[in-house]
């Protein structure tokens, strides 16, 4: 038996609207931010959105984790619906952050490595990094890549608490 089988009405409702509000307001926030200081600076760095998909990412996976807990509370009353929809609804966006991260860390690491081959006359060569490319496009690479595996790995154990073996 689950520890969230004994919660009442309202903590399930106040977990079931944590995990709907949870993502939509961890979007915005991500989205406002991004906007503001992409206005103020005219161009959003990797750092920058480094710290917005670990926005998206955290709200997402807290999402997850207050729809699972409505799930597993709602399982005793019978009434799994909005619970279920909430879950879903953390799925569908985790997917596509999952997706969207993974996606732009290759990238990311792609533009990284083209920058270490100098074009001139005759054939490309291969330079040592600099401190700015390791600090700009090399490291927030393997940030992004370790931001998807901590996202995926937080969003799969809290979304399976309280569900059954």
């Amino acid at each position: 038996m689950s520890k969230y089988a004994a919660l009442d009405e309202g903590q399930i409702r106040k977990a079931l609207a944590f995990g709907y509000a949870s993502p939509v307001v961890g979007l915005t926030v991500a989205f406002l931010t991004g906007a503001a200081i992409s206005d103020l600076f005219g161009t959003l760095e990797t750092w920058t959105w480094f710290a917005i998909q670990a926005l998206i990412g955290a709200a997402i996976v807290t999402g997850a984790h207050f729809s699972a807990i409505a799930v597993a509370g709602s399982e005793a009353t019978g009434n799994k619906g909005a619970s279920k929809g909430a879950a879903r609804l953390n799925l569908v966006l985790a997917i596509i952050w999952f997706y969207f991260v993974g996606i732009q860390s290759f990238a990311i690491g792609a533009m990284a490595i083209g920058g270490l081959v100098e074009y001139g006359p005759g054939h490309p060569v291969l330079k040592a990094p600099s401190s700015h490319l390791w600090l700009t496009e090399l490291l927030p690479a393997q940030a992004f890549i370790l931001l998807t595996l901590a996202g995926i790995y937080f969003f799969v154990t809290l979304r399976s608490k309280g569900s059954k073996s």
